[in-house]
């Protein structure tokens, strides 16, 4: 399928932190092998690109500055929560963005993606984030045209009466994720200050390669959070000493 392993890293990391990665793998490879077209729902609507604008411009430091290309829209998978290993079937729209920094200066195009499920943004993320972020169904990024056509004739709600939902943060995520890893006996200390993880060695050998790199992506994600980056990190057998794997300028390596 076209552009699955651009998002491989992003459901393979979501399937880990859930302690569910050999389940999610078959449920999406039996899905990929019967779903039909129709099984996707309908797809994007015809203003999608006007409300994946609207949608960037939000996360953007100079949103009215940014500028927009548009590539294309694809079937996918990806997980229908960040901590629920069910795969869903989604319509992928493929943008690049190019927005400003601190400084005013461009910092070049970066890829995004917005996913669509029934005419709706179901989630969205960009290649420099960890996760897909999940627009809940009342927030105004995820309302179709026919929505917007049903709430001009719809009385208005009183604003005091409505519930507000937090919205859980990266950092939530991130502590969330690390959380569990400890639970289940992978990491057994964590010290950012050092930049140093001790892993469980025999629980660690269980996992295959994707598993390995999907957590010390996350463990570097979770030390470098402050800074906003993903810190460079050392994963070690944390009763041999042994170097198991690191997080550097290019990525994740595992030994």
């Amino acid at each position: 399928m076209k552009k699955v392993a651009s998002t491989t890293l992003l459901f393979l990391t979501a399937v880990l932190i859930s302690g569910c990665s050999l389940p999610y793998t078959r449920a999406h490879d039996e899905l990929l092998k019967t779903a039909t077209i129709q099984d996707y729902g309908v797809p994007p609507p015809d203003n999608h690109k006007e409300i994946e604008v609207k949608i960037i411009r939000q996360m953007l430091k100079d949103p009215d500055a940014a500028k927009f290309e548009f590539d294309s829209v694809s079937r996918d998978i990806i997980p229908n929560k960040i901590f629920n290993a069910t795969p869903t079937l989604v319509w992928i729209s493929y943008l690049r963005v190019n927005g400003k920094n601190d400084f005013g200066g461009y910092v070049g195009f970066k890829p995004y993606k917005i996913a669509w499920k029934n005419g709706r943004v179901y989630a969205y993320t960009s290649d420099e984030s960890f996760f897909w972020e999940y627009a809940p169904s009342s927030s105004k990024s995820a309302i179709s045209a026919s929505d917007k056509e049903n709430a001009k004739s719809s009385p208005k709600q009183n604003p005091q009466k409505q519930k507000r939902v937090k919205k859980e943060t990266r950092a939530d995520i991130l502590k969330k994720g690390v959380q569990i890893l400890m639970s289940n006996g992978v990491v057994m200390k964590v010290d950012c200050s050092v930049l140093e993880i001790q892993v469980y060695g025999q629980t660690w050998s269980i996992y295959n390669i994707d598993d390995k790199r999907n957590t010390t992506t996350l463990l570097a994600a979770f030390c470098g959070q402050n800074e906003g980056i993903n810190a460079p990190i050392t994963i070690i057998d944390s009763q041999t000493g042994q170097k198991l794997a690191r997080y550097g300028f290019l990525g994740p390596k595992v030994y």
